[in-house]
């Protein structure tokens, strides 16, 4: 269940009075400038088809303080600059697509002969004639759309990889750890007699790395705790890893060959300390200095929730040294674990026996908290989409009402001319929610690369939710928008002038 905290703090206040205060008196700021720049004659030829968008410039420039207002807003929000400055560079470019998507495809209409059908041929015309309200509805739809898909193909992408949806191997259900060397042979007679069995039992190191190539680390506040790891040891690579750089360690370390003991390491762990295949690290081992030559990277699965390490030393060097073990217990039914976990405990009580699906469904939890969050945002911007495209239909129209006259004047019926209209931002709203729910997909894919090295997996049933109630409210949106204007009659425009 998600827990949701009702309690209002000043700072949401305080962010609602600017929103509501400065951010709409920003917001307007564009319209005024384009307003004050109209000359009488202007405003005489507003209904007619003379009528173009003009002073573009100084509408550019009114746009400034707007995009810095909510810029300094996100910063503050987030209360970093790195996160606030992604985000927001991120949503740019992701209007710019959307921008460039939309001129791109008014261009390729403009291409178009299509003779056969001539309401679809109006209805094109239509939009390439009006490229700044096309291009504007299409900007705010495909965003609305972009926002409300993202989410949850994030959240599907996340939770395979949690629950291993395209793995062989089971999920852990006990994560063992501080097992004393003494302890394991009675561990593991204690799970035989319990009807389970001990795996993937893995030793333990504490060590510091003191030197790279025979040079001493600096002892930087920062950086002085992350050289402390947990080292190991094994003689085969475990199914959760792979090398991706190197030689592979096919035998144990042999003192007379006068060669320094093979180390494999996690590639994400060596590129952030700079690390390079060949390199030779020496680490503090209890007081002792244990040297070794960096063969080959790895790549670890840790979502599996198995025991791996970012350093793994050739069999035959730490041995000897002080360690603990580390292991996992797989198949056991929920309602067992609790048993096993205290039984455990009254038998080995500095054991710790970790219900690895409760962490889990900790992380699942969270995750459901903030893909809840991004939904009531997204469902926020789409309905601010869903008003800007209302208004821009509604004015568009009421811009074409000559064109809409002439063909009710050529004999068109009112029926024609709705189905002309319909198409034409039918048209507008289908392809930029496609463009929309493409963009997530793909940028939902380069954050899965990122994260977790692999193509994640596509909800397509979400998509196609998304995007058929999505077109379904701008669609009607549209139908509400123009309907009093196509009632209009030839005679009664022809009195307005």
């Amino acid at each position: 269940m998600v827990s949701i905290d009702l309690q209002i703090s000043w700072q949401a206040v305080v962010i609602t009075f600017l929103i509501g205060t400065l951010g709409s008196i920003l917001v307007c700021l564009p319209s005024l400038v384009s307003i004050s720049k109209l000359s009488p004659a202007q405003l005489f030829r507003s209904g007619s088809p003379e009528s173009h968008h003009k002073h573009w410039k100084p509408f550019i420039i009114a746009c400034l303080p707007v995009i810095i207002f909510y810029a300094l807003l996100a910063f503050w929000q987030v209360k970093s600059w790195l996160i606030g400055g992604i985000f927001l560079v991120s949503f740019t470019i992701v209007l710019a697509i959307l921008a460039a998507a939309a001129s791109l495809g008014l261009f390729a209409l403009q291409q178009i002969q299509i003779e056969s059908y001539p309401r679809l041929r109006l209805a094109l015309r239509s939009l390439t004639r009006h490229k700044i309200g096309s291009t504007l509805c299409f900007v705010a739809i495909g965003a609305g759309s972009f926002l409300a898909s993202i989410p949850e193909q994030i959240r599907s992408i996340v939770f395979d990889e949690l629950y291993q949806a395209d793995s062989d191997l089971p999920t852990p259900s006990l994560f063992l750890f501080d097992i004393q060397p003494h302890q394991v042979e009675p561990l593991k007679q204690l799970l035989i007699e319990k009807g389970s069995a001990l795996e993937d039992l893995s030793p333990m190191v504490r060590g510091r790395m003191t030197h790279i190539n025979g040079k001493e680390i600096e002892k930087e506040a920062e950086d002085f705790q992350r050289r402390s790891v947990n080292l190991s040891y094994r003689a085969k690579l475990s199914p959760t890893e792979r090398i991706i750089a190197g030689e592979a360690i096919t035998k144990p370390y042999d003192e007379a060959s006068q060669e320094l003991p093979k180390i494999s390491m996690v590639w994400d762990f060596a590129e952030e300390r700079g690390i390079n295949l060949g390199d030779r690290i020496t680490f503090d081992v209890q007081g002792v200095a244990v040297e070794g030559e960096i063969v080959n990277f790895r790549e670890v699965l840790w979502t599996s929730f198995r025991p791996n390490f970012f350093i793994s030393f050739q069999s035959g060097v730490l041995e000897e040294a002080p360690q603990t073990y580390v292991g996992i217990i797989t198949g056991v039914p929920p309602e067992k674990r609790p048993d096993l976990q205290r039984a455990i405990s009254q038998q080995l009580s500095n054991v710790a026996a970790l219900d690895v699906s409760k962490s889990i469904q900790a992380v699942s939890e969270r995750i459901e908290q903030i893909v809840w969050a991004l939904r009531v945002i997204a469902s926020a911007t789409l309905i601010v989409g869903l008003v800007v495209l209302f208004a821009i239909a509604q004015s568009e129209t009421k811009s074409r009402d000559w064109e809409v006259g002439l063909l009710k004047a050529l004999g068109t019926s009112l029926s024609n001319v709705r189905v002309i209209v319909y198409i034409e931002f039918g048209v507008l709203c289908l392809s930029s929610i496609i463009v929309g729910m493409l963009m997530s997909l793909s940028i939902s894919q380069v954050i899965s690369w990122f994260v977790f090295e692999k193509v994640g997996s596509m909800d397509w049933g979400v998509l196609m939710l998304y995007t058929v109630s999505i077109f379904s409210f701008s669609f009607l949106t549209t139908v509400l928008a123009v309907a009093r204007s196509l009632k209009q009659t030839p005679l009664a425009l022809l009195r307005s002038v």
